[in-house]
């Protein structure tokens, strides 16, 4: 491999990925805040009846809202963890650009490291599209990396993509790519 090569680069879909991250963060928290009402309230309102509700009523309610919030704030971080905005070759290693919550933040890997990819198309089900009218077409890629436990989201809809040398990348490890 050519030393410091930029074999992908991913700013404009990596903004938009950004722009949903802080939205469904506070997204999140305004439910786990939500819960937290719930849990403190549920039942005082005339509509209600004005009696606070049992405990097991509110921490079951309040309790829902709460951890969809931090179920929606976590995906989102944990999303933001694998996505790839830039991949770069160097002599010996690979370096990897992850998105994180303020920017961005750079992790270097041996060629060797780099095992199976799986392509995926991204597009939505034809039933879908037939009874919403949208259609998506998203593709990504994923790629494993030796010692780490969920694989690395490539999106292939970035502004600078060498699908051959990604590829290649697997190549240098022990396992292969397939498409789905």
């Amino acid at each position: 491999m050519v030393e410091g090569r930029v074999i992908y680069r991913n700013s404009r879909q990596a903004l938009k990925v950004r722009i949903v991250f802080w939205l469904l963060l506070a997204a999140g928290l305004g439910a786990v805040y939500g819960g937290w009402a719930i849990f403190t309230s549920y039942g005082l309102s005339p509509a209600d009846g004005g009696i606070l509700r049992p405990l097991w009523q509110r921490l079951l309610f309040g309790g829902f809202v709460a951890l969809f919030g931090v179920a929606i704030a976590g995906g989102m971080w944990l999303y933001c963890r694998v996505y790839v905005v830039s991949i770069e070759t160097g002599p010996d290693k690979v370096t990897v650009g992850l998105m994180s919550i303020f920017g961005r933040r750079k992790v270097s890997h041996p060629f060797t490291a780099f095992g199976e990819q799986a392509t995926h198309r991204g597009r939505s089900h034809p039933l879908v599209t037939m009874l919403s009218g949208l259609t998506v077409n998203a593709p990504w890629q994923s790629l494993r990396v030796e010692g780490k436990r969920l694989p690395y989201l490539v999106d292939l809809q970035a502004e600078k993509v060498d699908r051959n040398a990604i590829r290649g990348l697997s190549g240098s490890g022990s396992s292969h790519h397939r498409t789905h």
